[in-house]
């Protein structure tokens, strides 16, 4: 387009060296006080004669050229100002992908951090439950009067011997020989199947207990409550031995 342009322009440029002889013979005819931006004075300009040939090729080639002038500063300026958009756009292309890695380190570090405290939350509360439960059976500890804790033997007392509860009892004594078997870590199943055996075997002798005026008879109700004492005790007991085990080996 700019090759074109000058050719054209050098075409105009012999055009007015061939008529600037005519044109020098009609420049008193020019108005030398016009106002327009072009030094030639347009064709509706107030004359004394006609226009002549020369003005008129003048005129017009002077008109192009300022046409051509135009085009090429504005088509500069264009080019400037398009310069400028693409940077800008470069620009915010880079603040978006630096926004995009910002936002996802931001989000990876929340996960890390969430995640952190969820596992530490989870730890405490076992911890806690831990202890609680190590308290309370610490409160009903067994002596080796009440258990023998190698083999899982259990001495029970009067009420608890009678023939009538001897299934209980052989279901209680199978799941503590197994336990004792383990030693320092009993399955949950074994802990479940223990508790569920003491549970059965605590609510019969509640109803003999009731059966015999155990409400009303304090000897009774006392003698249940031993049993029911050591029953409690026996369901402990898992968690008895895994800290005496654990302690033992920290001693070792």
């Amino acid at each position: 387009m700019r090759n074109t342009l000058s050719l054209l322009a050098a075409t105009l440029t012999s055009i007015l060296l061939t008529n600037s002889g005519e044109a020098q013979e009609s420049t008193e005819h020019l108005s030398p006080s016009t106002n327009a931006s072009f030094p030639y004075a347009p064709p509706e300009a107030f004359h004394r004669h006609s226009s002549t040939y020369a003005e008129g090729v003048l005129r017009g080639s002077a008109v192009l050229v300022q046409a051509l002038g135009n085009y090429e500063l504005e088509s500069a300026q264009a080019a400037s100002i398009g310069e400028d958009a693409y940077s800008k756009y470069l620009d915010n292309k880079v603040k978006h992908v630096r926004t995009a890695f910002a936002v996802k380190d931001t989000r990876r570090d929340h996960y890390h951090s969430d995640r952190i405290a969820r596992k530490l939350h989870t730890l405490e509360l076992r911890q806690v439950n831990r202890m609680l439960e190590l308290q309370e059976a610490l409160e009903y500890q067994l002596t080796d009067f009440d258990l023998d804790w190698e083999t899982g033997t259990v001495y029970w007392p009067t009420m608890a011997a009678s023939p009538r509860f001897a299934r209980h009892r052989q279901e209680v004594e199978r799941v503590m020989a197994r336990i004792a078997a383990y030693g320092s870590y009993v399955p949950e199943i074994e802990r479940t199947k223990l508790s569920q055996a003491c549970d059965q075997f605590r609510d019969t002798l509640y109803k003999e207990m009731l059966a015999r005026g155990g409400d009303k008879v304090p000897t009774v109700r006392a003698e249940y409550d031993a049993v029911s004492r050591l029953l409690k005790g026996l369901e402990y007991s898992p968690v008895l031995l895994s800290q005496a085990s654990g302690s033992a080996l920290s001693m070792n």
